[in-house]
């Protein structure tokens, strides 16, 4: 496994919480979608459980070590595991330099409990591996239903949103269009994301002077919105700015020229507010 040695000292300031929170979360994110990753993680602990025992870190390093790094549990075991291992290693290495003063017979039960503790050592840190592995599998699984449940809220809202938005279009809408006695007539529109294929048809007439559109914005809140008018090509054939929502801030009304509409096809209304843009279909025949 290759290791560039400036992502092994990002790395490193990471387990031992040096890094500032946009770092940490990038390499959090890493670690619940890469597993090359998540396995170097496991190589940079290793060397830093060794760096620790030789006394290799510096003064700040071994602080964070033991301020951060080893409050971890999983990180604690590898530490007690490791001088384990070590002592056991040193007194092994202490019995071979007086072999030669040890009886034949007892020499052969101290291989065979050498051989064991070491077998017993390693059994032990391959579990503590795969607890290890286990608990990231969970905490990267635990992370995604996080994300599901949140999206599942949002959805939820969004459609309690369009249900109220509904019933106060439908409230507004006075049955059949038709032009009033100031030559308007009143379209009430939805965004085209939720038409569900149903685009308002306005009717040619000479009579008719004024279009009063009339829009929800109950889910898009705004103390101003811009609306223009576009035709088929998507072509600003009017705007207006600073226009102030109605009723509570639900409802947007305004009046658009019917002689910008005067040729049959489709055209297309679009509100700005607060940072948002929906766009709204009607055709005219």
């Amino acid at each position: 496994m290759n290791i560039k040695p400036a992502d092994e000292e990002l790395l490193r300031q990471y387990l031992l919480g040096m890094l500032s929170e946009p770092e940490w979360d990038a390499i959090e994110q890493k670690l619940l979608t890469d597993d090359d990753f998540a396995r170097t993680v496991e190589v940079i602990e290793d060397e830093i459980v060794d760096d620790y025992l030789d006394g290799k870190l510096s003064g700040p390093d071994k602080r964070a070590a033991e301020d951060h790094f080893f409050q971890s549990p999983e990180h604690r075991s590898k530490l007690h595991f490791a001088r384990l291992l070590r002592r056991h290693l040193k007194k092994e290495d202490s019995l071979n330099h007086v072999r030669f003063m040890v009886p034949r017979v007892p020499q052969a039960f101290y291989w065979a409990s050498s051989i064991a503790i070491v077998l017993l050592l390693s059994i032990t840190t391959g579990l503590l591996i795969y607890t290890a592995k286990l608990n990231r599998d969970l905490q990267s699984q635990i992370a995604k239903n996080r994300s599901a449940e949140a999206e599942l809220t949002r959805e939820r809202t969004r459609a309690s949103q369009l249900e109220a938005q509904l019933r106060l279009l439908q409230e507004q809408n006075d049955g059949p269009q038709t032009v009033a006695q100031d030559s308007s007539l009143k379209l009430t529109l939805l965004p085209v994301e939720r038409s569900l294929g149903t685009v308002p048809l306005v009717k040619r007439d000479p009579a008719l002077k004024w279009l009063e559109i009339h829009i929800a914005v109950m889910d898009f809140a705004s103390p101003s919105y811009k609306a223009s008018l576009r035709d088929a090509n998507g072509r600003e054939v009017w705007s207006d700015t600073n226009l102030k929502p109605k009723f509570s801030g639900k409802l947007l009304v305004f009046k658009i020229p019917a002689q910008l509409v005067s040729a049959a096809g489709e055209y297309s209304v679009v509100i700005i507010g607060s940072g948002v843009t929906h766009r709204y279909p009607f055709r005219v025949s």
